[in-house]
């Protein structure tokens, strides 16, 4: 019995798929529910799709917290400084 075999598109996800949507999702990091989220916003495109979940993954980012000057820090914990630098001398 002969099959007729399905185009295939190179920009657009066939949800039906089950391998294509696996290899979507994994190559993306991104969960099942996550995926069908943003395929309900953007459509089966593959690029919007990775942009939308590039956009995702920096917006959950967690925010660099900036460390305090040196100059702070030991005025904070003098007796911390002059331990450390007896221990130099």
């Amino acid at each position: 019995m002969m099959m007729r075999r399905r185009t295939l598109s190179r920009n657009c996800l066939d949800v039906r798929d089950r391998v294509q949507v696996k290899v979507v999702r994994k190559r993306l990091k991104l969960t099942d529910a996550q995926l069908a989220d943003i395929i309900r916003k953007t459509g089966n495109s593959i690029s919007a799709i990775s942009k939308e979940a590039g956009a995702r993954q920096c917006l959950s980012l967690p925010k660099r917290i900036e460390t305090p000057p040196a100059a702070v820090i030991e005025a904070a914990e003098p007796d911390a400084a002059l331990s450390m630098q007896a221990e130099a001398v």
